[in-house]
């Protein structure tokens, strides 16, 4: 999926699906969410995944009387990763007249975001080198009350943390937008759009809602003053700009080819990517000229620094999302930019996000349920430029982003939450 190399993606997504159905521990849960658009095949196979650690112990969770709450905040993302992006303004809001907020780092990476975000913490601990035994004997002696799992089914996960009861309360939240398939875990926090009500029976966890959308944002975030402009980055003066700039693997043949079908009715367009790998732009380009796209047509973008990244997000006329892994940190990021998204609506988690974000900004006439209208309405709007323009005039507005980006009331709603599960 990183490469773009689909000459079997349909044979392997059938073989997928069968080895779920006959119970086979086939997939890794976080690439299944990537491929295929289904919250109840999510949920099986992270238990699969999981096996024998889906077992709850009998220890008994029962905390003594509370003053401060406690909570212990593990990811292995304690760096210049979007669920620091997103946290950070978080960890550095909690009211600390009734809370004690401690790090764990279970990951190897340290850099400049490491450092800052260290002394938001009453005390940040490394324990990437200590055994879960260890980890679980400081987290008794600081008398955990809540452990917050901000990493899940992802990269450098250390779930069997966990397993081992680290506190009373363990929740799931943000940095694995899906269920942990372990009765382990008591709570996920979400919001109303990316977990419907009738979607609370694909998760393992009691989903506890937010009041607006669920995930943690920065009230400001440092965007560059470079005098950038379309030359700088390689796009046409005068085309249209379609773009999306999320990870490639989220980047399925079928939506590849709406992509495509867009272009072709969008004659004066291009497509603007995020693509590092020169095998990866390459079979992108072939996929397009087998669409009977101009390779011309596709520009590709390099990773930069936060800040000049959202520089030039503001040179996207309109941001196409992903299907079924939508864009989440970068859907706010664009939002951020003032750049209109486009997205598809589907059944899971990871496919709804966009939707909660759009929702939040009161842009839901942006959402779509279907390739169809997602075609359709990408060629309308880029044939209807005043409606960009007055997309991009609601974006301008602070009043239209304040729920989304207010990062002190987001904590104290998370907070609440906290109190909540406590009580």
């Amino acid at each position: 999926m990183a490469l773009k190399d689909w000459n079997t993606y349909n044979e392997k997504i059938e073989i997928i699906k069968k080895e779920i159905r006959n119970k086979k521990k086939t997939i890794y849960p976080f690439d299944h969410m990537s491929l295929i658009d289904d919250p109840e095949q999510q949920k099986k196979i992270t238990e699969l995944y999981l096996g024998n650690n889906n077992l709850i112990s009998s220890q008994q969770r029962i905390k003594s009387k509370i003053n401060k709450i406690i909570i212990g905040y593990f990811s292995a993302d304690f760096h210049n990763h979007p669920t620091m992006h997103l946290m950070f303004d978080v960890f550095k809001n909690h009211n600390k007249s009734k809370f004690k907020i401690y790090g764990f780092s279970i990951g190897h990476t340290k850099d400049e975001w490491t450092e800052k975000v260290k002394k938001n913490f009453d005390k940040f601990i490394d324990v990437s080198e200590l055994s879960d035994v260890q980890i679980k004997s400081i987290g008794k002696k600081l008398k955990l009350d809540i452990a917050i799992n901000l990493t899940g089914h992802t990269f450098n996960a250390r779930n069997s943390i966990f397993f081992n009861q680290i506190a009373p309360r363990q929740v799931n939240y943000l940095g694995y937008p899906g269920t942990m398939g372990s009765k382990y875990f008591d709570y996920i926090i979400a919001d109303k759009i990316v977990i419907p009500e009738e979607n609370k029976k694909y998760f393992s966890e009691k989903v506890i809602y937010l009041p607006n959308c669920y995930q943690a944002n920065q009230k400001k975030i440092e965007i560059s003053n470079k005098n950038l402009n379309k030359n700088d980055l390689g796009l046409p003066q005068d085309k249209f700009v379609f773009g999306c700039f999320n990870n490639s693997y989220k980047i399925t043949p079928i939506i590849f080819k709406s992509w495509m079908n867009i272009l072709k009715n969008c004659e004066s367009s291009v497509l603007w990517l995020l693509q590092n790998q020169k095998l990866g732009r390459q079979n992108l380009l072939k996929e397009a000229g087998k669409q009977g796209i101009n390779k011309e047509r596709i520009i590709f973008a390099e990773r930069l620094p936060l800040k000049e990244h959202l520089k030039r997000l503001g040179f996207i006329d309109l941001f196409l999302d992903t299907f079924p892994y939508n864009a989440h940190t970068t859907a706010s990021e664009a939002i951020r930019a003032g750049v209109p998204i486009l997205t598809l609506r589907g059944k899971s988690f990871p496919s709804r996000v966009a939707s909660s974000i759009l929702t939040t900004v009161g842009l839901e006439k942006l959402i779509v349920t279907n390739l169809e209208d997602y075609e359709t309405k990408a060629i309308s709007l880029a044939k209807n430029y005043k409606e960009i323009e007055s997309l991009k005039k609601h974006l301008a507005q602070d009043k239209n982003l304040s729920k989304l980006f207010d990062s002190k009331a987001f904590t104290e709603d998370l907070e609440k939450i906290y109190k909540k599960i406590i009580n």
